[in-house]
């Protein structure tokens, strides 16, 4: 729905009732909104601040998107003959049963010895007890050269798209594996392309069934029937996938210097849900694609003039992260048209609905370039939510020196390591000086409003609850508010003494943050 408009527009400076709140807001020294601005229920999860969903009013504050930063130790690198081209073009999480994080990535040979198939993909399996150190078991499951000695879990299939399914009430059915079967094969019940199996153990796996493909809202948006993450959307309660969709912008006419065109469809980014991971998905929309800025960074890659050069949006793995959506984009750049000509990047998108989305302004490099690994640059991320690391959280990813491989698979050098944010981290309102900002109407649960932040030694943040209308709720006063300082991804605000905001449960408040030499990156109102 449409908020209503904010009672200091033009339009509504006649009302006489915007006047009256003009009026009291003023001198309680506060913004003004009109009473029938929409409630946004955020609960008891993180809001963060990716742009002005929150916000009513601000001042004195910038916002700062902030890049992953690689950690030194590196969890996977190429070391067997089955290894080639590794990439996380695949999963990784914590499994609460066995007190193990487990990494299901995926590795490429070519040629694949297999008539009609020209490359082979492996299915590899790693654990490790801490996310830092991770062991290859030797699973006896998959043949390769003659011995079954290695930690292939699949072969010719990929991605390895592995989840905890929430709606599981059988344990064997706890964990689900997507991924698409080159060829059949006994684990694939004879079936040939995009199928789910499941397991207890997270290694034995059986087959459930295939997939059932959605539908295109638009046609011309179909085109390709075998690359769809799929992931529990916890917002919404239901299974969301990335179904890739071409993008039709023209269906990419891109002028070369002889001034000839050139046409090309461009894999985009598609989604839809489902009640069901087999089934009854809603038709696929298309809602990011490749435009003209990604265009100009790829024309980096182009060696021949006459020849174009252009980017498309290879896949989009998403997860929910408090009251948000978000995406890691896998940007396919292509010189002078060729596929894996060493170009390409790991970008963020955002969501606030699950259905609108956008990239990052400034479209940053997701996680910073290691400087231990030249030549290579972030490609896939883990198609999981970050690993919660108590102040920190973790994306597992890969790097590597192109983005689909590189004809012939020649050794890649490629590895797989974490990029680590703070908590909540991913981007921040700065104050430089003093500054302030108001929230939308909100509805909340929980016990505590927390928040995460850092000041200077000569900063702090000072937080009032106000009711829909901007008027300071009686003990919930500025005044009234013990000051924030120091650093930390949680804190408890205080109130003459206490914290307790049970009592504003289920009612629409707003907060108003004062702030001083600081930064500033979520809140969250816990149980």
């Amino acid at each position: 729905m449409k908020r209503a408009a904010l009672c200091h527009r033009k339009k509504m400076r006649t009302s006489p009732l915007c006047r009256v709140i003009v009026m009291v807001s003023a001198m309680n020294g506060l913004a003004s909104w009109c009473p029938a601005e929409n409630v946004i229920p955020v609960g008891n999860r993180t809001c963060l601040f990716l742009d002005d969903h929150f916000i009513a009013e601000q001042s004195g504050v910038k916002r700062t998107w902030h890049q992953g930063k690689p950690r030194p130790d590196i969890a996977i690198e190429e070391q067997e003959p089955w290894e080639n081209w590794p990439t996380l073009w695949g999963s990784c999480f914590y499994d609460p049963k066995y007190k193990v994080y487990r990494m299901y990535y995926q590795t490429t040979l070519q040629p694949s010895g297999e008539p009609g198939i020209s490359f082979r993909d492996n299915l590899c399996y790693a654990e490790s007890k801490d996310a830092k150190t991770w062991v290859r078991p030797r699973l006896g499951l998959v043949d390769f050269n003659g011995s079954k000695d290695n930690n292939i879990l699949i072969s010719y299939a990929g991605p390895p798209g592995v989840m905890i399914d929430p709606l599981a009430t059988d344990p064997t059915e706890r964990l689900n594996l997507f991924t698409y079967f080159l060829k059949p094969q006994p684990l694939s019940n004879g079936q040939h392309g995009y199928c789910r199996l499941q397991s207890e153990d997270g290694i034995h796996w059986s087959f459930v069934g295939q997939v059932e493909f959605p539908v295109f809202a638009k046609e011309e948006e179909s085109g390709f029937v075998d690359l769809f993450p799929i992931m529990w959307d916890d917002i919404r309660q239901c299974y969301l996938g990335n179904f890739r969709a071409m993008s039709t912008h023209s269906v990419g006419e891109l002028a070369s210097a002889d001034g000839k065109t050139k046409n090309v469809r461009r894999r985009a980014v598609g989604i839809t849900r489902s009640d069901h991971p087999l089934k009854g998905w809603s038709p696929s929309t298309l809602i990011l694609k490749a435009d003209g800025q990604d265009d100009q960074r790829a024309a980096r890659l182009g060696k021949d003039p006459n020849k174009s050069d252009w980017a498309e949006l290879y896949a989009m793995p998403m997860f929910t992260y408090g009251n948000h959506y978000f995406g890691m984009i896998t940007v396919f750049e292509l010189g002078d048209g060729k596929d894996g000509n060493g170009g390409g990047d790991l970008q963020l998108a955002y969501s606030n609905d699950g259905d609108n989305w956008r990239r990052t302004p400034e479209r940053k490099t997701a996680v910073e370039h290691s400087t231990d690994s030249a030549g290579l640059f972030p490609n896939f991320a883990q198609f999981n939510p970050p690993l919660d690391m108590g102040d920190e959280i973790w994306i597992f990813y890969s790097e590597n020196n192109g983005t689909h491989g590189i004809y012939p698979f020649e050794k890649s050098d490629g590895r797989i390591r974490a990029a680590v944010w703070r908590k909540d981290g991913f981007v921040s309102l700065d104050c430089a000086e003093t500054g302030a900002l108001t929230t939308k109407p909100l509805k909340l649960e929980g016990k505590t409003l927390r928040v995460n932040f850092k000041t200077q030694a000569d900063g702090a943040i000072r937080v009032a609850v106000l009711d829909q209308q901007g008027k300071p709720l009686p003990g919930f006063d500025l005044n009234d508010c013990d000051p924030l300082q120091g650093d930390s991804v949680s804190q408890p605000l205080v109130w003459k003494n206490k914290s307790d905001i049970a009592s504003l449960k289920g009612k629409a408040i707003r907060l108003r943050f004062e702030l001083s030499k600081c930064q500033l990156w979520s809140f969250h109102f816990a149980p």
